[in-house]
C-alpha cells in the first residue's frame, strides 16, 4: 500500500507540473501576440479587399495663389517648415 501511495503522489506531482508548463507557455504566446496586434493596421482600398499594413504614407497637398510669384514661393516656404 505504501509503494503504491507513493506512485499515486509522483503521478500527481508530474501531473500538475506538466500542467503548470503548459499554462505557462499558452500565457506567453498569448502576451506575445497581444504585442504584435498593436503593430498593424487594417484597411480597406479602392478594390475592396482587406489588407494588412505597418506603414502609412498620408499625401498632403496644398495651393497658394497670388500675384507675386517670389511671395507665393516664400509663403510655401514659411508653411512648409
Amino acid at each position: 500500500m505504501n509503494k503504491l501511495f507513493k506512485c499515486y503522489i509522483t503521478l500527481r506531482v508530474l501531473l500538475i507540473s506538466s500542467g503548470i508548463i503548459i499554462c505557462g507557455y499558452f500565457i506567453k504566446d498569448g502576451i506575445v501576440h497581444f504585442r504584435c496586434g498593436e503593430r498593424t493596421v487594417t484597411i480597406k482600398g479602392i478594390s475592396e479587399r482587406q489588407v494588412s499594413s505597418d506603414l502609412a504614407v498620408w499625401n498632403l497637398y496644398f495651393t497658394n495663389a497670388g500675384s507675386d510669384l517670389a511671395q507665393i514661393n516664400e509663403k510655401k516656404t514659411r508653411i512648409t517648415r
